[in-house]
């Protein structure tokens, strides 16, 4: 009897001591769970503080795109009015080249002629 005693007391000792393994078990369950939940939310908000970021930047990157794709439409009208301006230069120096040419050529003439003329004044002096 004396020794179903003692393993009913040993048993009541282990029982006690696991009740309080369990309080001890559930307490640190709890604290986990407080700590996991401000966790969660705190990950939550900078999740969502990242995606609005993201967000952000897609849209100064699309904004940017954007204003590149019109620059360079720009740019390349700019380079098509430039070349179309330089074709007309080119054509009005190219006619002005002519022009002169066929001055110099008129003012060679009329210089031979002048010349001539010159030479028959100084003879007939003579």
């Amino acid at each position: 009897m004396q020794e179903l005693e003692q393993r009913v007391s040993e048993a009541d000792q282990r029982a006690e001591k696991a009740e309080k393994q369990i309080q001890v078990m559930e307490e640190k369950l709890k604290s986990a769970n407080v700590q996991t939940g401000e966790s969660e939310n705190l990950l939550y908000k900078k999740y969502q503080d990242l995606t609005s970021q993201v967000q952000e930047k897609d849209a100064v990157i699309k904004r940017l795109e954007i204003q590149l794709e019109q620059q360079m439409l720009v740019r390349a009208q700019e380079a098509k009015i430039i070349e179309e301006k330089a074709a007309k230069i080119k054509d009005w120096v190219t006619f002005k080249l002519r022009e002169m040419e066929l001055e110099n050529q008129q003012l060679k003439l009329a210089n031979v002629k002048q010349t001539e003329q010159i030479v028959l004044l100084q003879d007939r002096l003579q």
